[in-house]
């Protein structure tokens, strides 16, 4: 955690003191309509909130920099917990031996998961990715580098125009989403427990 982030997340928290909780959930940003993808490891989302302390450990010891405090905007509980942000970096614990956030937590808010003998998750699945069929340039980016092949390459005779995500094989690391190089991305990422239909469209021109 740098001094600019503790800076902003001391100021978010003044400002749900001033605020009150009433006008803050009068002023719609409680965020509860926006999902926001966490680290490996974490329970629901209620429990993972109850344990976790914003101490920042997670986001200090994540290789590529793919995590980042949640903002005010992404509702009040969550502000100052973990997140991933796939736009900036994807998740790499799908393809090398890393659960580093894991480790480093002093919390149970995110806890131990099964891994094969080269260290990489067997069972876990931090989202679900999907692409945007209007936004994407079938580059080809996200088909490259998807860790658990949940990308399948665009086929007509299948009904698809574009590239898609096997949303039941996306582990939802969102490296998809870091290469892609369309302005505002040509995927979005949606909670583990969806399974998000291709195509999607997300994104208003």
């Amino acid at each position: 955690m740098n001094r600019r982030e503790v800076l902003r997340y001391g100021a978010e928290i003044a400002g749900v003191t001033a605020l009150g909780v009433g006008g803050v959930k009068a002023s719609g940003l409680w965020g509860e309509d926006e999902p926001l993808i966490h680290p490996p490891g974490a329970p629901p989302e209620d429990e993972y909130l109850g344990n976790c302390i914003k101490c920042g450990r997670c986001l200090q010891e994540c290789p590529p920099d793919a995590l980042a405090f949640a903002s005010f905007g992404d509702g009040v509980l969550r502000s100052g917990s973990p997140k991933l942000v796939p736009e900036s970096a994807g998740c790499i614990a799908w393809e090398t031996e890393c659960l580093d956030c894991i480790d480093a937590c002093p919390t149970d808010a995110l806890g131990s998961v099964a891994t094969n003998s080269a260290g990489i998750p067997t069972d876990e699945a931090i989202g679900r990715a999907q692409v945007d069929a209007d936004r994407c340039i079938n580059c080809g980016n996200c088909y490259s580098v998807c860790p658990t092949d949940a990308v399948l390459e665009h086929d007509k005779a299948a009904g698809r125009e574009t590239f898609a995500v096997a949303t039941e094989d996306c582990a939802g690391c969102g490296r998809c989403i870091e290469v892609c190089p369309v302005e505002g991305k040509a995927l979005e990422l949606f909670p583990p427990d969806s399974r998000p239909d291709y195509p999607i469209s997300m994104h208003d021109d």
